[in-house]
């Protein structure tokens, strides 16, 4: 996991002011947030919006866009709606892997006024400094909203994953060793839907009697309401309103919620868009 310095929350706040007085330096500056969406689950791109709304609200950005690889608008015509020349775009992803660092790149520059933009792209949201504590205090609640013993569990954390990019898995296998070490769990094991170990191999290897699966996506996508559960062998749960508990012979599996869900995330949106107001001006930086 990338380590970023911390900001504070008043200074996230005087960013949003400084993005509509110029970002510093002298033009106005506008966020847009990127995030993979879809056609299938429109659920996933209302958390967007939600992200988005509170980037306004409450940290005082004024010009923040959500754009989808899969929606509206597309990262190949987000910039082209814009009439600021600044802009710093997040990758709302859980990683620096493929769809941050090669699909969000390619298609930006599709945009008609790309040459014309001082653009900062970020690190992916799932790279923070935070993220890790923020994932252990997500499994400690859940722990003890169901009574679940950390001693009788097996924690599973799922990752999208690719063999596209060698950093699709790096977030998420760096996540399981932060966990490991603060022992949330008797057995913490990584899996991916895209990449070994894939999540019916590990489901079916965890020992423990309670089994906790934990999405790391960012998205509250089709991945993380339809495929985990099926493929954590609960195709009964698809669709279902997450947190959710089933057995499986002697254990009890609980499936979590895609990490993204939490409103704490949009902090981490804000810390990262906030040194963009400075860099911005400089060109294309990633």
């Amino acid at each position: 996991m990338k380590t970023l310095n911390s900001t504070h929350p008043s200074a996230l706040l005087q960013a949003g002011t400084r993005a509509n007085q110029g970002g510093g330096h002298g033009q106005p500056h506008a966020l847009v947030l990127a995030a993979h969406g879809s056609r299938r689950n429109t659920q996933a791109n209302t958390l967007v919006y939600g992200h988005v709304e509170r980037l306004k609200e409450v940290y005082h950005f004024p010009t923040v866009k959500a754009a989808f690889k899969q929606g509206t608008p597309h990262f190949g015509e987000v910039l082209d709606s814009l009439t600021v020349n600044s802009v710093t775009v997040v990758p709302f992803f859980s990683s620096d892997g493929y769809f941050s660092r090669t699909v969000l790149p390619r298609e930006l520059s599709l945009n008609r006024r790309y040459s014309q933009i001082h653009l900062h792209l970020t690190e992916a949201v799932g790279t923070h400094a935070r993220i890790p504590a923020l994932a252990q205090r997500r499994i400690l609640e859940l722990l003890r909203h169901f009574q679940l013993e950390a001693q009788q569990t097996s924690l599973i954390v799922v990752g999208h994953g690719s063999p596209l990019h060698p950093k699709s898995s790096q977030s998420t296998h760096l996540l399981v060793d932060y966990l490991r070490k603060a022992k949330v769990c008797q057995e913490v094991q990584a899996a991916f839907l895209d990449e070994s170990p894939f999540l019916e191999d590990v489901s079916g290897q965890v020992l423990q009697p309670e089994v906790v699966v934990f999405p790391f996506f960012i998205g509250d996508s089709y991945h993380v309401l339809q495929d985990i559960p099926r493929r954590a062998g609960f195709p009964e749960l698809a669709g279902s309103s997450f947190p959710v508990q089933s057995r499986r012979g002697s254990q009890r599996v609980t499936i979590d919620r895609a990490l993204g869900v939490d409103r704490e995330i949009t902090a981490l949106i804000a810390a990262l868009a906030a040194p963009g107001l400075g860099q911005a001006e400089n060109g294309v930086s990633s």
